[in-house]
């Protein structure tokens, strides 16, 4: 029988790595060749939302080869190029985005949202306009408000 001084230790992460454990098994989903995110809203550390990378439900896919951006080789794109126009237009929402669209406005004030990737400028605004006060991914924070 083992004692209590005699148990091994156990440990378990943090709010902020359970969650983004969370977002990153959320990303498994995302209908994306070029990159896999995840994203988590979280309110009183209770989960309110999710959402991945992946074009708007019933629109093409990225992973059937429906999207001009996810055919091109990787090289070719330049980094920072839009993602809405020309040969590397893209038809998938950010995972942040989707996380926010199946998210209640009351919900997602004075929540945390979690992403397994920094979010890009436009998420940024989302999120800002979402009531979200909190965004936290590997390496990295931002306190909205």
């Amino acid at each position: 029988m083992t004692d209590a001084r005699t148990a091994p230790t156990v440990t378990r992460p943090d709010w902020d790595e359970y969650f983004l454990g969370i977002a990153e098994a959320v990303s498994a989903r995302a209908d994306c060749r070029r990159r896999r995110v995840g994203a988590v809203l979280v309110a009183n550390n209770r989960i309110v939302a999710t959402g991945y990378n992946g074009a708007p439900s019933g629109g093409p896919s990225c992973l059937a080869g429906e999207c001009p951006r996810g055919l091109l080789d990787p090289a070719t794109v330049a980094p920072g190029s839009s993602y809405d126009t020309g040969a590397g237009a893209c038809v998938a929402l950010h995972a942040e985005q989707n996380c926010l669209l199946y998210a209640d406005r009351s919900r997602a004030e004075s929540a945390t949202i979690y992403v397994t990737h920094e979010p890009c400028d436009g998420c940024r605004r989302m999120i800002a306009g979402s009531g979200v006060t909190r965004a936290v991914w590997p390496g990295g924070q931002w306190q909205v408000r």
